[in-house]
């Protein structure tokens, strides 16, 4: 059984898409295997995307301006859809504003921040990162948290 394909730029004889594990460049004349295959990651994507640039100058996204009807010229390919960029993921602001409360003690601004961050993180679809700092930043505010209350707890007590 042949995986399924998705076909994302077009031109007059190549076209351009990917696979569960691979980008390729399909030629028109022989639509049953990739002419070519690069890895499915950003490097692959950023040479696949070249060489199609080379091959097909004036390519353009499957569906756009001049491109092909949407009957794909492979018989396993799915339905067009969106290309695969390499989006660069911008850190959530809050996410680094908990880690550094959380660094410097600032509970309330910590937790508060970190979980705000968390959410907008989750909710971003992979758009924005900084999870991490954001859990790291509630759990320091959580420790500071239990150090203050031990410290009120145990040495005020003791001292007094």
């Amino acid at each position: 059984m042949q995986q399924p394909v998705t076909y994302t730029h077009t031109g007059h004889r190549y076209v351009l898409g990917y696979g569960a594990d691979f980008y390729g460049i399909w030629d028109r004349a022989a639509p049953s295997e990739p002419v070519e295959r690069f890895p499915r990651d950003d490097g692959g994507w950023q040479s696949a995307w070249q060489r199609f640039g080379q091959l097909e100058p004036s390519g353009t996204p499957v569906g756009g301006p001049g491109s092909v009807p949407s009957q794909p010229a492979y018989p396993y390919a799915q339905a067009p859809g969106p290309p695969h960029y390499a989006q660069p993921q911008r850190t959530n602001g809050f996410a680094v504003a908990s880690l550094v409360f959380g660094i410097i003690g600032g509970v309330l601004f910590a937790l508060i921040f970190g979980y705000v961050a968390k959410g907008q993180i989750d909710r971003s679809g992979g758009a924005q990162g900084g999870r991490g700092m954001a859990v790291a930043g509630i759990a320091l505010g959580w420790a500071w948290l239990a150090l203050i209350l031990l410290y009120a707890v145990f040495i005020v007590p003791a001292s007094a």
